[in-house]
């Protein structure tokens, strides 16, 4: 064999080496992070962020861990999100241990995401440092699925955040609290739905919007007869989750749904009914009724008068 033909399998085989094991794309989830050295007493953000490295991804699902001990968890905030729909909002619990706090989420981005405004924010959280310690805060159980139609599970990294809390750490190393959130949550558009499988074949509305600062804390439905307008105190409201079962099975009823973010603003939507009122049938009826009368009254008396204009 020559020198020149052994050169020539020795690149075919690096090739084909480097081909087979580069690094395969993965959903990278992180946080971002104020720098790591922190005094008790101060107030900090943290970014759980996502990478898709250029796949096409439509679900996401995790849980954050925390030290109870050394962190109180002070608020949690979906604004700006990259996740438009929430199968399970983020919420806070406890581990059996009572030692370690627990954030847990799982969302839906409708139409997939494929990275290309790089790195997105699925959360933010809120902390305060209570005592001095050295620990970190864990992204475990991390999912995400490709959009591929299959529900096709992605290959998943997580980066970890450690951190050390203080009296030496610097006065200026961390972020303080979430901005103040003065806007409402972005307006959206109330859909009734009906399905055979879904709740019994009964009649439903789906919902769902964003708050750009703070995040969506919960939604209000009311259902009413009449049309409030925009005073929206004298409705009944009551705490409620999208998708939501109608207790107006005949939509004639008008649908009020209020979205609430973290920081108190309003906004709300409206369904209109979607059938005429037995009421305003009975009303129809008799109007009718007694119009067709009336109506050949006013006819026989415009004919006696234009008989008698003949006449003379």
């Amino acid at each position: 064999m020559t020198a020149k033909n052994c050169m020539k399998k020795i690149i075919i085989i690096v090739v084909v080496f480097l081909f087979f094991t580069r690094p395969a794309s993965a959903a990278i989830f992180s946080f971002d992070a104020p720098a790591n050295q922190i005094r008790p007493g101060d107030e900090f953000n943290i970014d759980l962020m996502l990478d898709t490295e250029k796949q096409e991804i439509n679900a996401v699902e995790a849980k954050i861990l925390f030290p109870l001990g050394i962190l109180e968890l002070k608020q949690i905030s979906d604004g700006n999100s990259l996740i438009n729909m929430w199968a399970q909002k983020p919420e806070f619990s406890k581990d059996a241990s009572e030692q370690v706090g627990v954030v847990s989420l799982a969302g839906i981005i409708p139409g997939g995401y494929n990275g290309y405004l790089g790195k997105r924010k699925i959360i933010s959280l809120n902390f305060k440092a209570k005592n001095n310690g050295v620990s970190s805060v864990l992204i475990t159980e991390a999912k995400a699925l490709l959009n591929d139609g299959l529900g096709t599970a992605a290959p998943v990294t997580s980066t970890n955040w450690q951190f050390s809390i203080s009296a030496d750490a610097p006065a200026s190393s961390v972020g303080g609290v979430l901005a103040k959130d003065q806007e409402r949550p972005e307006s959206f558009v109330i859909y009734p739905a009906k399905d055979v499988g879904i709740f019994d074949g009964k009649w439903f509305v789906v919902f769902s919007t964003q708050d750009k600062k703070s995040g969506i804390d919960y939604y209000e439905v009311a259902e009413d007869k009449t049309n409030v307008g925009v005073d929206y105190a004298k409705l009944n409201w009551h705490r409620a989750a999208s998708p939501y079962v109608l207790s107006d099975q005949s939509l004639g009823e008008y649908v009020y749904v209020k979205a609430v973010d973290n920081q108190g603003n309003e906004k709300v939507s409206v369904l209109f009914p979607a059938k005429i009122k037995s009421d305003y049938k009975v009303y129809l009826f008799w109007g009718i009724i007694l119009f067709i009368p009336v109506s050949l009254l006013i006819r026989r008396k415009i004919c006696r008068r234009k008989k008698i204009t003949n006449q003379d």
